[in-house]
């Protein structure tokens, strides 16, 4: 009992050399600073006062990154945020502590770039280094302005690609008769309204489906989706070059990628990821296609026929990313742009590939169609 009296005794004099070691407010503030690096905040902050270290103060708000000046040097010269970094001490995804007077009250944005033609990917994203669950297989702010979300009574149903601003090809398997969709461009976190540039929703007017569809072989599995208007076309949100109805298929060595919003192949079926996903790809020789398919033993193919319109390609990962991705694109390099070189048709659960419609086989089809409802096919050449 006696020790344990004298080691308070001792503590409380540590404690008051400790309190007059530090008696001026610059130093107490970098005491309360300190402690609130390595051990996180001892008081609970009100909703907008929130500690941060920097040279900016202890007092900021949480805002979205667009509605704060960032520090000198990180915009260019079209207007654009060069990075808005990851600081986001206490605040909500795709927010940042902003100290007051870096506030804005009106939200920063850039001056749309010209127009650049189809397939161009914004390789390491738009104006933002932020990472959400920091894997190598979500993808950035931007990067494929082409994916489109396809909306259903207002929730996310399946992915399409931009080929024209009024224009969207994705798979006729998923759509469903009598329904009404809605294509969302320009999307990335399907739960999140504080992304700096703006997502746009224009309803389907029209649906036309291949005349070669079979729903149980999976032929011709392509859809077009004709939109009450045009999407106004940015970075963000572009169209894809297609190949040409003779073109060779992309090589197994060029590394395509799928994406969209798929659904967790590990935990909830009915939940699909908020963020936009990418995959990587290999295509597969057209036989090895065909002895894969064949042997899965589907009875309900019956005697297996391999249609030009199928062609299938390997993922690069272990990751069951396939689930959800219906419709959407398989992007390939072509020079230093990006084509439409498959549509998710299907994959197969346990399997490391997916089954993708053959864009070249139906590039024909598609360019009559454009013909037939006065769109200009220059939007998709390259």
């Amino acid at each position: 009992m006696i020790g344990f009296l004298r080691l308070l005794v001792l503590l409380f004099a540590v404690s008051k050399c400790s309190a007059q070691m530090h008696n001026s407010p610059e130093e107490q503030g970098n005491v309360k600073t300190n402690l609130f690096l390595i051990f996180g905040n001892t008081t609970t902050p009100s909703p907008t006062e929130v500690p941060q270290s920097g040279v900016d103060g202890p007092n900021c708000e949480c805002v979205p990154h667009n509605k704060c000046d960032p520090p000198s040097g990180r915009i260019t010269e079209d207007g654009s945020l060069h990075i808005l970094g990851s600081q986001n001490i206490r605040c909500g995804y795709m927010e940042l502590c902003c100290p007051h007077h870096r506030l804005r009250t009106k939200a920063l944005n850039p001056r749309p770039k010209p127009n650049r033609g189809c397939g161009i990917r914004n390789v390491g994203g738009l104006d933002s280094d932020i990472k959400y669950d920091n894997t190598q297989y979500e993808s950035d702010i931007g990067e494929f302005p082409w994916t489109v979300a396809i909306l259903q009574s207002e929730n996310y149903s399946f992915t399409g690609t931009l080929i024209h601003p009024r224009v969207v090809l994705t798979s006729a398997l998923q759509i469903q008769d009598g329904k009404t969709y809605t294509v969302r461009a320009g999307e990335w976190d399907l739960k999140s309204t504080n992304e700096r540039l703006p997502t746009q929703e224009i309803e389907v007017k029209r649906v036309i489906k291949h005349p070669q569809f079979s729903e149980s072989k999976f032929q011709y599995d392509v859809a077009i989706l004709i939109l009450e208007q045009s999407f106004s076309l940015n970075d963000h949100i572009n169209v894809i070059c297609l190949p040409d109805q003779e073109a060779e298929r992309s090589s197994r060595t060029s590394e395509c990628y799928a994406n969209g919003w798929p659904k967790d192949s590990i935990g909830n079926l009915d939940e699909y990821d908020v963020l936009m996903r990418r995959e990587p790809y290999h295509i597969i020789e057209l036989n090895e296609c065909h002895n894969r398919l064949r042997n899965l033993n589907i009875l309900y193919l019956g005697e297996f026929y391999l249609s030009p319109s199928i062609i299938c390609a390997e993922k690069q990962t272990t990751v069951g990313f396939h689930i959800g991705y219906g419709g959407g694109p398989l992007a390939c390099p072509f020079g230093d742009r990006y084509q439409l070189s498959g549509i998710v048709s299907f994959g197969i659960r346990y399997k490391n590939y997916t089954v993708f419609v053959n864009v070249t086989s139906v590039r024909n089809w598609i360019d009559w169609e454009m013909a037939e409802n006065s769109f200009d096919k220059s939007y998709y050449t390259s």
